[in-house]
């Protein structure tokens, strides 16, 4: 069951943009976990996403039944760290989802291991890719296919005293066999893979206190490192690639802590130069997707929960190309680690939820829960509130606006415009079922925030000005 979390609207000055509270609906999917991570996969190949959880010693996927939930084990034997991650990828090529599974024990002892799915998620067979005596793959690790014959390598990061080793594992045949390929030495964070130079084959990203790239020659077994941010006193915990201003080239996100500014940021291909995302003590970047549904690439956000200072879970939305951020918190702030390893349509309503952990670092109690979107676009439904929703038309508009509340009753709604800065346009009161004309000559082009509340309901739409 579905427990809707009404969260009341706050403008907060920001260095990117202001931040905004949506009314996003909290699913718990389990608690009392000692330890969790979790990622989203269809399993079972019926075409919903379900969700892998690891959950202290085990390793467990959870069935979409819509509604509902079915838990299923994958894995009991897995070492509980609170830097431990798991994935799912099709490692073997036989189109199902298989769980890759990093422990970071620290013991002298890890290793990267997978679990081969035999039968729909209902079988499990476990394989070793790599034994090590360092942390693997500090908080995530990559795939595609570096060689370019037609199965999915793994590229993964260590870290351990400066005695680890960034490796290409390459798959033989889609057997799920590897050969290890160490590519450089020292400690690294995390890798990316994308064709960052635009000719046809897979590079590699990977981050310390630097940022650099391994251009692929293959099949030449020369890499050529290019550097992005040269070594400083930050530490890259995760990152990714993707096209955020619309060129073709994919950029590279990354997330430096330093305990003095942590933040978000990317950097522009092929210059790299740094655009900041979001910047606020101990803030954690989530997965990538378009969140709004409008054709670009969002970033979502959480915290690490080790400064002391709570953190919201959230995303921040793409516009102008990537050249302006708006934050919106969806989650109140908490001390806790906080993030969106899983994005998804759990529901089927066609837009991405966010699945997400909620870690206490002190004492390693956690839970996993679903953040489901509301459908934040310049659409005429509400997926929250199927008794209400808000008709603006024609969205975009050049000189006016006609706003149809429609709701069961004849509700009396405020309705408050907001700008991008957060400062207040228009304002007007309406009943449900009524329609109102609203003039739009004195407003500049550009998006706005239409905010639709009584002592009931809040909702937030967006308006587009031309």
């Amino acid at each position: 069951m579905k427990t809707k979390l009404l969260l009341t609207l706050w403008l907060l000055p920001f260095s990117i943009t202001c931040s905004f509270a949506q009314i996003w609906a909290i699913e718990t999917i389990r608690d009392n976990i000692s330890g969790a991570w979790t990622r989203a996969a269809d399993f079972d190949l019926d075409g919903d996403p379900d969700i892998l959880i690891q959950a202290g010693d085990s390793i467990l996927w959870y069935e979409n039944l819509r509604p509902g939930w079915v838990e299923h084990l994958v894995d009991p034997t897995f070492y509980n760290s609170a830097y431990a991650w798991v994935d799912a990828k099709d490692l073997d090529g036989d189109g199902d989802m298989d769980v890759l599974k990093a422990p970071l024990s620290g013991s002298g002892s890890d290793s990267l291991t997978w679990n081969e799915n035999l039968s729909n998620g209902t079988v499990w067979e476990k394989h070793s890719i790599l034994n090590t005596s360092n942390y693997i793959g500090w908080m995530q690790g990559s795939y595609g296919d570096l060689d370019g014959d037609g199965d999915l390598d793994i590229v993964v990061p260590e870290y351990f005293g400066n005695m680890g080793r960034l490796y290409w594992l390459e798959n033989i045949d889609n057997s799920g066999e590897y050969v290890q390929h160490p590519l450089k030495t020292g400690d690294h964070n995390y890798s990316s893979v994308a064709d960052l130079d635009g000719d046809g084959d897979l590079d590699i990203v990977s981050a310390l206190t630097d940022v650099f790239w391994l251009e692929n020659h293959l099949p030449d077994t020369i890499w050529t490192q290019h550097q992005v941010e040269a070594p400083g006193s930050s530490y890259h915990i995760i990152g990714v690639c993707s096209d955020l201003n619309g060129d073709n080239l994919p950029e590279i996100i990354s997330n430096p802590l330093s305990g003095s500014n942590d933040k978000v940021v990317y950097y522009t291909n092929p210059d790299w130069q740094a655009v900041n995302v979001n910047i606020a003590p101990g803030v954690l970047l989530g997965e990538i997707g378009d969140i709004d549904g409008d054709g670009d690439i969002d970033v979502t956000y959480g915290g690490t929960g080790f400064t002391g200072i709570p953190q919201a879970l959230g995303w921040a939305e793409n516009q102008n190309n990537g050249s302006n951020w708006v934050l919106h918190d969806i989650t109140p702030a908490k001390n806790s680690q906080m993030f969106a390893s899983g994005l998804a349509d759990f529901d089927g309503d066609g837009d991405l939820d966010m699945a997400s952990l909620d870690f206490d670092v002190n004492t390693t109690a956690g839970s996993v829960f679903i953040a489901y979107n509301p459908m934040f676009t310049t659409g005429t439904s509400s997926q929250l509130n199927q008794a209400f929703s808000l008709s603006i038309s024609p969205n975009p508009a050049a000189a006016a606006v006609t706003l149809l509340v429609q709701a069961n009753s004849e509700e009396v709604f405020q309705i408050e415009i907001f700008d991008l800065n957060g400062r207040l346009v228009k304002a007007l009161e309406m009943r449900g079922g009524t329609a109102a004309a609203v003039d739009l000559a004195d407003m500049s082009a550009g998006s706005y925030f239409v905010k639709v509340f009584n002592e009931k309901i809040l909702t937030i739409w967006k308006l587009i000005k031309q």
